[in-house]
């Protein structure tokens, strides 16, 4: 019988030693990197080489290779997506001291019996003057 070499498809390998590789600390305890501590659960950016063999359970490779020129930030993809919109709606009922109340309203929408409706969920649990809801309404939009 004639062997045969098996070749085990591998994640994608740094061309070079500098090449940075997205890692996931899979793990129940923070892990040290240099002076940088990361969580569990946390991506980070690493070469190869700072990854001792020791820690490659724990530590799981997300991404291959990158450009030693891209940085940690570059690595988040944005999702695009619809943008909340917010409004501000008047409360039926005025407060006790007769002024009127506010609340912040976000319209989201939902599926309910295969048709997409749109709902308006308050962020705020109590009501709020008028210019405390004008500052929470500029606060969310940027």
């Amino acid at each position: 019988m004639k062997r045969t070499r098996s070749v085990k498809p591998v994640a994608e390998e740094p061309k070079n030693a500098t090449d940075k590789i997205l890692w996931k600390n899979t793990g129940g305890g923070s892990f040290r990197l240099g002076r940088k501590i990361i969580k569990p659960g946390e991506k980070f950016l690493a070469t190869e080489s700072e990854i001792s063999n020791n820690f490659r359970d724990v530590l799981k490779q997300v991404d291959g290779a990158l450009p030693s020129g891209k940085k940690e930030k570059e690595v988040q993809k944005v999702i695009p997506g619809v943008k909340p919109t917010f409004t501000i709606v008047k409360r039926e009922q005025p407060s006790k001291s007769g002024n009127d109340l506010y609340d912040v309203v976000s319209d989201a929408t939902v599926m309910k019996d295969g048709e997409k409706v749109k709902v308006s969920k308050p962020l705020n649990t109590t009501g709020l003057v008028k210019e405390k809801a004008d500052a929470l309404l500029k606060a969310l939009s940027e």
